[in-house]
Order: C-alpha cells, then structure tokens, then sequence
C-alpha cells in the first residue's frame, strides 16, 4: 500500500500514479467527507481510503466516510494520528465496532509518545486489545 503520494487536492495526479503502480494507494488528505470518497472513486485514484476519527471530526462522520466507501467500492483502513492512548482508544474502538475496515490499522503510535496522560491501552505481540472497561476502558496515569 502507499499513501497519498501527491498532494490532496491533485486527483488527476493521483489517478496517474494509480494506474501506474502495483500496491494499493490510499488517499489520506485527499478525504476529509464522503463527496470526496465519490470523487477519488469516479477519477479511480485511490483503491483505498485512510480513515482518521480527527482529520475526519469524529466517530459520525467517519462513519459515514466508512458507508461511502462502502457504496463506492473502496477499501477503508484506519491510518496513524501520531496521537495520545486515547485518541488511539476511541480509533480501536471504532475499528472493533465498524465492519468493513482493512486490518491491519495504524494506531500504536502512542507508544512513542513520552508523558501520556492515560493508561489501559497496550500493544502486546503487534496487536491492540480493545479495553473492555467503562468508556473507552483507559483509566488516568496520575
């Protein structure tokens, strides 16, 4: 797979470079609500979406991200954010509870991440479990 190798708004580009290559691309910028999906899909420059709960403005409009992809014939997979255990969570979350995603997802970043506020989010073996504890199932590291 390779990610958004031209910049967002370049889908002619994009198209270019899909019909020129082997791996799946994945638009990532390019996406940021469901017309977009229908556009990258009308041009055939992606073959795949990357799905960000942030970039996306939460779990309702990446659901529906998710349903146009679906209805345009692309794969979705939820891409890294760089971010904290509990942007990670509610990503794992997301990916648990949404049928469709392409596995495997990039959401371990955390682990690099110095001074996390949380806790209850491990990777063990290259995978995450999903917390099964109240809420997003982190508890404060204080």
């Amino acid at each position: 797979m390779a990610e958004q190798p031209v910049p967002a708004r370049d889908l002619d580009g994009m198209a270019t470079v899909a019909r020129s290559v082997k791996p799946l691309l994945l638009a990532d910028q390019s996406i940021t609500s469901p017309d977009e999906v229908y556009e990258v899909a009308r041009r055939k420059a992606a073959g795949a979406i990357s799905i960000k709960l942030l970039k996306l403005g939460g779990i309702r409009r990446s659901r529906a991200v998710v349903e146009a992809c679906r209805t345009a014939g692309l794969a979705c997979h939820v891409g890294g954010t760089g971010s904290t255990r509990l942007v990670e969570a509610a990503q794992a979350h997301f990916i648990s509870a949404t049928p469709g995603i392409m596995l495997p997802s990039e959401i371990a970043e955390f682990e690099e991440l110095d001074g996390d506020l949380a806790e209850g989010l491990e990777v063990k073996n290259g995978a995450i479990e999903v917390p099964d504890a109240p809420g997003l199932g982190l508890t404060l590291a204080v």
